[in-house]
């Protein structure tokens, strides 16, 4: 019985974008105001926290309080780079737009 030669099956890559986005555990949104950053030598791990005041009967409160931590391998931190270049860079775009519509007067 003769048999076909097979070819191998390529595997391919799946795009973030193909992937669909699930949220098993119903994490929500958090707002940060600032961070800071620890590292191993595989990763580095990001804390997000929200800083601010709230009034208290005496004046202000300081808070500082925690709102996510994000472990990230050493391999991401190129790509979230660049990815945060192009984000800085387009709001700067978007800021120089809309005072450039302010100046002129148009709105």
């Amino acid at each position: 019985m003769a048999t076909s030669p097979r070819k191998p099956k390529t595997k391919g890559v799946a795009l973030p974008d193909e992937v669909p986005i699930t949220n098993p555990q119903g994490l929500s949104a958090v707002y940060s105001n600032h961070f800071g950053m620890s590292a191993t030598l595989a990763d580095f791990t990001i804390y997000f926290l929200e800083m601010g005041q709230i009034p208290g009967p005496d004046g202000s409160i300081a808070k500082q309080e925690l709102k996510a931590i994000v472990t990230l391998p050493f391999v991401a931190a190129a790509g979230m780079m660049q990815v945060l270049q192009q984000t800085l860079q387009q709001h700067s775009q978007q800021v120089a737009e809309i005072q450039k519509q302010m100046t002129s007067g148009k709105q």
